[in-house]
């Protein structure tokens, strides 16, 4: 019997010294182990004054661990020059590089990394495209990573599908995947109607004669936002 103590002992302290495994998401969707990944998507954008703008772009990037642990630290590198913001574990931080170490994570929850990239007079043609990688380890264990581009050029990186009733971007126009006719409308951010249609299947809209820039639209009631390069 004591052998079997002795065993079970040893046992919980050999799991206990293990390191987690971890994983992103992005959303709702699983990361694979080193790749890139686009996000195109904008809390805000706008052109106040020509060549200077207000931008905030901020993925739901989460890290989810195989079971309790609270030694883990992720990094943020910012490839691109810009400031990038991590809030996660309570105190925000920012720069081209952040850390935060002895971060906690429970079996199977999605531990939010609070994640942003906010410039309130960002001066270019157009909205930056901001390249970061995002490294996670816990303790000794094997460090997991992923690439995220966001702005612009996000749009182009596969990730997937195109998800069922989205609307994209592309060099050919706006792509457009819908599961059933439904009525498609694309605004000017001063509120003008530019474009309207109904959208059945799979097909891209001609933009050709719109001017560069972000615009809103609405498909069926549900909103977003397109940047036209």
């Amino acid at each position: 019997m004591k052998k079997l103590y002795m065993a079970l002992a040893l046992a919980l302290v050999a799991v206990s010294a293990g390191a987690a495994n971890l994983k992103f998401y992005l959303g709702d969707k699983d990361i694979a182990q080193g790749s890139t990944v686009g996000y195109s998507e904008y809390e805000w954008v706008e052109e106040f004054e020509p060549g200077v703008w207000d931008i905030m772009m901020k993925p739901k990037i989460y890290l989810e661990s195989d079971f309790f642990t609270n030694t883990v630290t992720i990094t943020a590198t910012c490839t691109s020059g810009h400031k990038i913001q991590m809030c996660c574990g309570g105190q925000c931080m920012s720069g081209e590089t952040v850390t935060k170490s002895d971060l906690t994570l429970r079996q199977g929850v999605k531990f939010d990394l609070e994640f942003d990239y906010m410039n309130m007079e960002y001066e270019g043609e157009q909205p930056p495209v901001v390249t970061t990688v995002i490294e996670a380890v816990d303790g000794a264990g094997t460090p997991v990573s992923f690439t995220i581009v966001m702005g612009p050029e996000g749009a182009s990186i596969e990730n997937a599908e195109i998800a069922a009733d989205q609307v994209r971007y592309t060099a050919a126009g706006i792509e457009y995947d819908v599961t059933s006719a439904c009525s498609f409308s694309l605004y000017s951010l001063i509120g003008t109607q530019v474009m309207s249609a109904t959208l059945e299947g799979r097909g891209t809209l001609s933009v050709a004669g719109l001017p560069k820039g972000v615009y809103v639209y609405t498909l069926d009631g549900k909103a977003g936002k397109v940047l036209v390069k």
